[in-house]
């Protein structure tokens, strides 16, 4: 198979990075006192913003219902989640990040900036910044249905 420029597809140039970036970010957060935290919860603080219903995040993850709530039940045990009753429809359910999973969010969010900035000096900032508006470029498509 010939992809285009002879190079290997999109999708598996872009798995490699946030491969790479989880396995860093992870591994420090461990170190800087965040024991619990698991590259498979990343979905969830990716997802959860300021509160979000289960089948929201599901969606948005492409994942089963219940593979999402296990994640979320799990970060929920773990002091980083809680529950509150959606006040636009009381039969439903919102997630929400604790104090605790603010300040992991938010160490996450620093730990990620530094790696970043560690790969923009191997590359150089501005090859960096045009990687970024490329791919911001490729997700605006992709949300286009392209």
């Amino acid at each position: 198979m010939t992809w285009i420029g002879n190079m290997p597809h999109v999708a598996r140039l872009a798995r490699a990075p946030y491969t790479e970036m989880m396995r860093k970010v992870y591994e420090r957060l461990q170190a800087m006192g965040f024991p619990d935290a698991n590259p498979s919860y990343s979905i969830v603080y990716q997802l959860i913003g300021n509160g979000a219903r289960l089948t929201d995040m599901a969606k948005g993850a492409n994942l089963p219902k219940q593979n999402m709530k296990y994640l979320v039940e799990q970060l929920e045990k773990l002091g980083y989640v809680k529950r509150f009753e959606d006040e636009t429809d009381r039969r439903a359910v919102l997630f929400r990040l604790t104090e605790k999973g603010i300040s992991f969010r938010d160490t996450a969010y620093t730990v990620i900036a530094q790696v970043e900035l560690e790969w923009a000096n191997g590359m150089g900032k501005q090859k960096m910044i045009e990687l970024k508006k490329l791919l911001m470029q490729l997700n605006e498509v992709i949300n286009e249905g392209i």
